[in-house]
């Protein structure tokens, strides 16, 4: 049963980690800052203007962006920040509050009089509010093409061709957006009460641009963390200009972020093994509000507008992120009562009445050949971490399990994920410490080769192709026949036949609990997990031995120069 998580929107989150395609170092923990200890006069000139645009915070806010707009038009940067302001160039999740900024600028006579600007969000839909210091102009001569509006109270109001209004605070503040957030600013600016507030200590403003979004956590939270990051409250982090890179930090605050950052980790291990810089592991930042931990990212120097590779990858990071670690946690919640199985495996048998019949679903077992192959074994063909565990499949095996290779031959159909005949070579391993709850004490079920007489989906191939099985009656014969299709030519792979038991005289195989909850995650060859629920039917379902003197067998697999000649 192949479980997939649906696909929740964390909007603001996924304008943001596009950033993770770098190769920095982990953010340290608390607010990260560029400067030295010396900043210069323009770093101080910028702090002391946002501190006064953030005095004019509207109590609605739920989001904001810091830019240092005189910096980066003076800097290195200057025809990258030219293109996103005109919304024709630079990475997509980039371009939005840029293009606002470019927007909201457009109609003043100077757009570079604006030299710090605050872009500030509230939950209302719409475009964002802008804070902009400008100093002491007079509102006609910032935008001449504004129409004043008479009686707007204590600060001069106009309206520009789009409708937005444009008010000048005394302090020199510049303020335009929907009629509504300009007069609430007017009337009131109440920064303490901002959603967004508590988390406003994350903005680093020595940097270029600095942000701290609310999620929808923020405002309703969900019932209890669930180990995804829908439970997030608010992703905070800067970003600074270098030419045509820039880098930063990135940090999402939300409960339990200690056991998300270790259980995606220990997913991920097999990709932050390597070097690549996309998936080295995430770290753990202290919390700045309440109990909320930061999962940290760090990146830099990644382009400003990435070529199609780089923002391949970046998103497919923010994929295994949001998306995978949501299809973890729904896994780990199936059971009864919890999660519902999203789909039914059903294995097909003469009891289900088809015409013609189907035989049942068949387990050959071989020992290893020797120590060697076992050691051979986990070296070549088990995913890194993982090593074979022994394991009782039935009750009458011996005390303390042992270490085999089943084949599991069997029909699968009645709407289920795959269709058709099915030869799945299995082993019971010990995953890598994280990788489930019980991993390296309990057995776990793994496919580490499968092949399928219809189309299906599997990690192990990704995508297997229809091949030449067939499990069948042939007479009073249980006959399977597994080949594989290579240049259009049939190379038989293996093939079985044995008498049909007689329920009425065949030695009766009992399952063990071990086998059951083994099978609980079942593994595929690049180390990937499906999440199954079995119910007692399953478990106690009989099980007819076969004596292997009865069983012919050929087996040309490749797996064969493993095993023991002789079938357990």
């Amino acid at each position: 049963m192949r479980i997939h998580a649906p696909l929740a929107c964390l909007a603001p989150l996924a304008a943001c980690l596009w950033l993770t395609a770098c190769d920095a170092d982990p953010a340290p923990a608390g607010p990260a800052t560029t400067a030295d200890a010396g900043a210069t006069a323009p770093a101080e000139a910028h702090r002391a203007r946002v501190a006064r645009l953030l005095a004019r915070l509207p109590e609605a806010a739920t989001g904001l962006v810091s830019v240092d707009l005189a910096s980066l038009r003076a800097g290195p940067s200057a025809p990258q920040i030219a293109a996103l302001l005109a919304d024709t160039a630079g990475d997509p999740a980039l371009r939005p509050p840029f293009a606002a900024l470019g927007r909201l600028t457009a109609g003043l006579a100077d757009p570079t009089a604006v030299a710090s600007a605050l872009l500030v969000f509230t939950a209302a839909p719409g475009e964002a509010l802008l804070l902009a210091h400008v100093g002491a102009a007079p509102l006609d001569r910032l935008a001449p093409d504004a129409e004043p509006l008479p009686d707007a109270g204590p600060a001069p109001v106009a309206r520009d061709g789009a409708g937005r209004h444009l008010a000048l605070l005394p302090e020199g503040v510049l303020v335009i957006g929907a009629p509504p957030a300009v007069q609430a600013v007017i009337a009131r600016a109440a920064p303490d009460a901002a959603p967004i507030a508590p988390f406003l200590p994350a903005l680093d403003l020595d940097a270029d641009v600095s942000f701290a979004y609310g999620l929808p956590a923020l405002l309703t939270p969900p019932a209890a963390p669930d180990g995804t990051l829908r439970s997030a409250q608010a992703l905070t982090g800067h970003l600074v200009f270098d030419g045509p890179d820039l880098s930063g930090a990135v940090a999402i605050h939300t409960a339990h972020a200690g056991a998300f950052v270790a259980r995606y980790n220990a997913l991920n291990a097999a990709a932050t093994a390597g070097d690549a810089p996309l998936d080295r592991p995430l770290t753990l930042a202290d919390a700045l509000v309440g109990d909320l931990g930061q999962v940290a990212l760090a990146f830099g120097p990644t382009p400003i507008d990435p070529d199609p590779q780089t923002l391949q990858a970046s998103r497919n990071t923010l994929k295994k992120l949001v998306v995978g670690m949501q299809a973890d946690a729904y896994a780990e919640g199936v059971g009864d009562p919890g999660n519902p199985a999203w789909v039914d495996l059903i294995v097909k048998s003469a009891a289900d009445g088809d015409t013609p019949p189907s035989p049942g679903s068949v387990f050959i077992r071989w020992d290893f050949k020797d120590q060697a192959a076992i050691e051979a074994f986990e070296r070549d063909v088990l995913p890194a971490g993982f090593r074979l565990a022994p394991c009782r499949f039935f009750e009458s095996d011996a005390p303390g399990g042992e270490v085999f290779v089943a084949l599991n031959l069997y029909n699968a159909g009645g709407g289920s994920i795959v269709n058709g005949a099915r030869a799945e070579w299995d082993v019971f391993v010990h995953p890598p410490a994280g990788a489930d709850p019980d991993a390296g004490t309990r057995p776990r079920f793994m496919v580490f080769d499968a092949l399928a007489q219809a189309v299906s989906a599997d990690p192990v191939h990704l995508l297997t192709p229809a091949e030449p099985l067939s499990h069948a009656f042939v007479g009073d014969d249980v006959v399977t026949r597994v080949a594989r299709l290579e240049d259009g030519e049939q190379l038989p792979v293996f093939a079985s036949a044995f008498p049909t038991p007689d329920p009425a005289v065949a030695p009766v195989a009992r399952f063990t609990r071990e086998m059951a909850i083994g099978n609980d995650y079942i593994y595929w060859g690049h180390g990937v997990h499906d999440r199954v629920l079995y119910n007692a039917t399953t478990f106690n379902y009989d099980a007819y031995f076969v004596d292997p003197a009865q069983v012919e067998i050929t087996d040309d697999s490749r797996w064969a120069a493993y095993l023991a000649p002789e079938i357990k």
